[in-house]
């Protein structure tokens, strides 16, 4: 099972700058096996939630040219049966 999400957002947008912030969720999950038997299964979650800037260097209709930059934690949540 893997299950995976990333959202950005912007807050403050205008031509040359932008504030906003980047969510991500993940979830791996697997079976614990012996032989061919399941004797359990094994699961991981990531939360991280980061802001960010982004500097558009050219900011034109059909091309862009950009960096962004983001900064944060990441909670993980992992457990065995």
């Amino acid at each position: 099972m893997i299950n995976q999400q990333n959202h950005s957002f912007f807050l403050i947008d205008n031509p040359r700058a932008a504030f906003g912030g980047i969510f991500t969720y993940a979830r791996y999950g697997e079976d614990v096996e012996s032989g061919d038997m399941q004797i359990g299964e094994r699961r991981r979650t990531y939360v991280s939630l980061m802001p960010s800037l982004k500097y558009n260097y050219v900011n034109g209709k059909n091309f862009a040219l950009y960096s962004k930059v983001a900064v944060g934690m990441m909670y993980i949540y992992a457990k065995s049966d």
